[in-house]
C-alpha cells in the first residue's frame, strides 16, 4: 500500500482541522487499510461488470501472452507517450 503516508498525513489534517482527537497510530492504520481494501475491492467489482467480454478476452490472452502482443513485447515498447518514443 504504497499511498498510505499520504492517506496517514491527510486523515490526521482532516481530524486536526475538525478539532478531533487523533487516535493512536495503530488504529489510524488499520482504519485506512480497511478503507483503502473495500474501495478497491468496490472499483474493482465496478470495473467488471463494465468490462466487456471482448476486452475481459483481450487482457486474459495479453496475460496469458497468447495474443497479437505479449507483455514482454509490450515493455520493451515506449517508454512514455512523446512523439520520439511512439516513434520507437
Amino acid at each position: 500500500m504504497g499511498s498510505t503516508p499520504s492517506l496517514f498525513d491527510g486523515a490526521t489534517a482532516f481530524l486536526s482541522a475538525n478539532r478531533i482527537a487523533i487516535p493512536g497510530y495503530t488504529t489510524l492504520q488499520d482504519l485506512i487499510s480497511d478503507v483503502y481494501q473495500s474501495v478497491q475491492g468496490e472499483l474493482s467489482d465496478q470495473l467488471q461488470h463494465l468490462e466487456s467480454k471482448d476486452l475481459a478476452k483481450m487482457i486474459s490472452e495479453l496475460v496469458d501472452g497468447e495474443g497479437s502482443f505479449s507483455i514482454r513485447e509490450l515493455r520493451q515498447s515506449a517508454r512514455n507517450f512523446t512523439a520520439a518514443e511512439l516513434n520507437k
